[in-house]
């Protein structure tokens, strides 16, 4: 799976980490740092260039005083939480160095080629979304497609190891065949289960990107913890994607920290999309990727039962136009929305969700039995837990400082 240009890599690291004195175990961990810090270099330079291109063509986002939905009729402007303006097309400085590098470090392949093609198209819809704002239903045809294209792959869910029942086959049917030489696979029911997984994981992820930097910093947890169990399986595939993704979303996030000066906006479904095959790929690890996403899929479940709620369809017609009316509906049930509500700023909101994503992430790597890798993230775990107490009460007494000052009048200073 590997060419020389790992060899090349490999050299450069015993040669200028100074991490060569480390035990012969770490060295199968630390030797992808090269790759990171080549994917957050590329990010890092890339992204002002697309923002630049960006704010020249007037790809920028939407906010209460100005609005360019062209194509859009359901969007719900109350929902916007970000009144600053910046550049769109964002995406496109992490998907550009992952692509580039996997054509450095990976042969194509009869996985790789279906990936790739799904990455392209939702790079594709991101681009014209961003232009355009789409409607909600023309991009969930644009996931549809490309998990359809993974599903019709040699990438299959056969089995699912449910805790009670036991080991559940899902290989009823299998269909063979061959297009350009790659070879085609689909398996019912279990690829259908792929395609709803997939399309979940993709709006999952999405739907965590209501404030700035927020979506991205649970990403980088994220593909670090899956690029952990990569390796721990020795899954090189996934190992590269994930350590790459990490890297160039790192790259990426300086420039989204709040105030952001740009968003991964309609790329962001690219995101979701990597983390949901890559899980799969990953010898069907899609408990423990559920487990590390929880926040997410818990913000998604929660606002999919209180848009059913509301729905509350009357004829036969209405309930068939259910899951689209869902997928239209816009609102401001999300988590970080009622933090908000709860007068918590951008950075809180991003610090708590990271903190909660980094200790349910040390959880799913403990089911791994990877105890080390436990106690080094239950660490930064309590670290910065201790890191957002901090700031919530200085952020309270400053609060109250400016209340005291604002009611503070030049006369009461000398009233007895």
């Amino acid at each position: 799976m590997f060419d020389g240009a790992t060899k090349v890599l490999t050299t450069l690291y015993y040669n200028s980490t100074g991490l060569s004195w480390l035990p012969d175990a770490y060295h199968r961990y630390t030797k992808f740092i090269p790759i990171f810090l080549i994917a957050f270099a590329a990010s890092f330079l890339l992204t002002p260039i697309v923002g630049y291109l960006a704010r020249k063509y007037d790809v920028v986002n939407d906010t209460q005083k100005r609005s360019r939905n062209k194509l859009n009729r359901f969007e719900n402007q109350n929902r916007r939480i970000n009144p600053n303006q910046y550049a769109l097309l964002g995406g496109l400085g992490v998907i550009i160095p992952l692509l580039v590098l996997l054509a450095l470090f990976i042969h194509p392949g009869a996985v790789t080629i279906p990936f790739i093609i799904g990455i392209l198209i939702l790079t594709a819809g991101g681009i014209v979304d961003d232009i355009y704002n789409l409607p909600a239903t023309t991009a969930f045809i644009i996931q549809f497609l490309a998990a359809l294209i993974v599903a019709i792959s040699v990438v299959n869910i056969t089995l699912i190891n449910l805790p009670i029942y036991g080991i559940l086959t899902l290989d009823s049917f299998i269909w063979k065949a061959e297009f350009l030489k790659i070879p085609l696979e689909f398996v019912f029911p279990g690829d259908l289960l792929m395609i709803l997984w997939i399309v979940a994981t993709i709006n999952a992820v999405k739907w965590i990107s209501g404030v700035d930097a927020l979506m991205e910093s649970n990403l980088i947890v994220t593909f670090l913890l899956l690029f952990i169990l990569a390796i721990r399986f020795e899954i090189l595939l996934v190992a590269v994607v994930s350590i790459i993704m990490a890297g160039s979303i790192s790259g990426f996030t300086i420039f989204n920290l709040p105030p952001a000066k740009i968003g991964s906006a309609g790329t962001r479904a690219t995101y979701g999309f990597i983390v949901a095959v890559m899980s799969i790929v990953n010898e069907a690890k899609v408990a423990t990727t559920i487990l590390i996403l929880l926040l997410p899929f818990a913000d998604f479940c929660f606002v999919i039962l209180k848009r059913l709620a509301l729905q509350k369809p009357k004829t036969f017609k209405d309930f068939l136009l259910l899951p689209v009316n869902i997928m239209r509906t816009s609102d401001s049930n999300h988590i970080h929305h009622q933090l908000l509500k709860l007068d918590f700023n951008v950075r809180q909101i991003v610090l708590i969700e990271v903190t909660v994503t980094m200790f349910v992430g040390s959880l799913a790597i403990l089911t791994t039995e990877a105890y080390k890798f436990f106690y080094v993230i239950f660490g930064v775990f309590i670290i910065g837990l201790g890191i957002l107490s901090i700031h919530m009460v200085s952020t309270k007494k400053e609060a109250k400082k400016k209340f005291k000052s604002d009611k503070e009048t030049p006369e009461s200073k000398y009233s007895y």
